[in-house]
């Protein structure tokens, strides 16, 4: 019989267990929710410590980022101005080498044109020749008609005389006949050699005609000889040399390129929207694209008066002087950035572009962290020393802020609002260096 109840005396058993460990399962949950909040004081020693800035509105200038490619104002492809042989090529024509303006580059062969020249000077020799008979007979028959008018005038006083004797009957028909036979042959005389001296005009001229037209054909045959040397037409470097010596060149060939190093420009593509802000002058930082830690300031020179429709930017073009040959200059093909300066200030706030966090800034407000939502206007890059920082990126921001609230500078995943912190900067910082205008590079 006690066997039989054994099974039921251990379900009791259980079930009372079970009963009292849910008793007290709820007891201690009324007591842990009744009971009083301990609040625990921060410990200043576990507080962790971040950098911070004090906000303040700044005068800033508005800035562009554009990207395009470096190019040499001055440039010069050297053709071949006349057909030859290439026969000297110096060891100073080469890629790379720096060249002046009229330095030889290439020497052709000029004997054809010199022999051009000898047989063109002598025809000016013949046609000087011809000329200067012409002078001799011009000479000459004006005198010879002055000796004629002289005796068309005798003859004529000779009729003159017998025409009066004829009247007084001392002569006779005969006499009088043969003094005007005379005054005929004297004038027929003068008016053929008249006729020989007008003639000598159209000669002469027609020989200087031919003369001035043999001359521009002596010019063509000496520049053509000079031309078969091939000079430089600026002060550059060469860029290529395209010629070998035994070469057959044609009249237009090109021989090498020169470029001149010292002034380049540049054709910035912006956002279109920058074209009201820009203006000629402007000054233009401009660095590598590849970012190599070099860097040159240029200025704007021109805008393009119309934007493109495709990409919607319009483009500016900046120019920069730099030494001729320097190492590490800005040199054409480069593709650079430029960082192009407006020409409107206002006053905004501004804060490290790593401050802001995927759209959120941190500030400190009574040593605890809160988050704010914030959004970019545009970005500069140049240096703010009001802020007592290295940063050259910084961030414009649409919002304003509370003046001299506390911005965290490098913000981290591990920071979270509530979480007490010890700023660290800020005043303090800033005034350890001396202020200077926002807009001092």
């Amino acid at each position: 019989m006690s066997a039989n109840r054994s099974p039921l005396v251990w379900l009791g058993l259980v079930a009372l267990g079970a009963t009292l460990l849910l008793v007290a399962v709820l007891i201690a949950i009324v007591l842990f929710a009744t009971g009083p909040e301990v609040v625990r004081a921060p410990d200043e020693r576990q507080r962790r410590r971040v950098e911070v800035l004090d906000a303040r509105p700044l005068t800033v200038t508005r800035q562009w980022r554009g990207f395009g490619t470096a190019d040499a104002m001055r440039s010069a492809d050297v053709p071949a101005r006349v057909s030859a042989t290439v026969t000297e090529l110096p060891e100073t024509t080469r890629a790379g080498r720096a060249v002046t303006r009229g330095q030889m580059l290439v020497r052709l062969d000029a004997s054809d044109f010199e022999r051009q020249v000898e047989i063109v000077t002598q025809r000016l020799a013949e046609l000087d020749a011809d000329l200067a008979q012409i002078d001799i007979d011009r000479r000459q028959r004006a005198d010879q008609l002055e000796i004629e008018r002289q005796e068309l005038q005798l003859a004529r006083k000779e009729l003159e005389r017998v025409g009066d004797i004829r009247t007084r009957s001392a002569a006779s028909q005969s006499d009088l006949d043969h003094a005007r036979r005379d005054v005929l042959v004297a004038e027929r005389a003068a008016v053929a050699t008249q006729s020989q001296l007008d003639g000598l005009e159209p000669r002469r001229r027609g020989l200087a005609a031919r003369r001035a037209a043999e001359q521009s054909s002596l010019d063509l045959a000496r520049l053509d000889r000079d031309r078969c040397v091939v000079r430089s037409p600026l002060d550059g470097v060469l860029e290529r040399v395209d010629v070998e010596v035994g070469e057959n060149l044609d009249r237009g060939e090109r021989v090498a390129r020169v470029v001149d190093l010292a002034r380049i420009e540049i054709g910035l593509r912006l956002a279109a929207s920058a074209r009201p802000y820009v203006d000629v002058g402007g000054d233009v930082a401009i660095a590598p694209a590849h970012g190599n830690g070099r860097d040159w300031t240029g200025k704007v020179a021109r805008v393009a008066p119309a934007d493109d429709s495709g990409t919607r930017t319009t483009t500016v073009y900046v120019e920069l002087d730099q030494p001729a040959g320097a190492p590490g200059g800005l040199v054409p093909g480069m593709f650079v950035e430029g960082i192009v300066t407006g020409r409107s200030q206002t006053e905004r706030w501004v804060v490290p572009r790593r401050a802001v966090q995927n759209g959120r800034l941190l500030l400190v407000d009574e040593g605890r962290i809160t988050s704010r939502a914030v959004t970019v206007d545009f970005h500069l890059e140049r240096a703010i020393d009001e802020f007592g920082l290295d940063d050259r990126q910084w961030a414009v921001l649409v919002e304003s802020l509370a003046e001299g609230q506390q911005v965290i500078v490098s913000p981290s995943r591990s920071m979270r609002d509530g979480q007490y912190v010890e700023p660290v900067g800020g005043v303090a910082r800033a005034a350890k260096k001396p202020r200077m205008n926002t807009d001092e590079r």
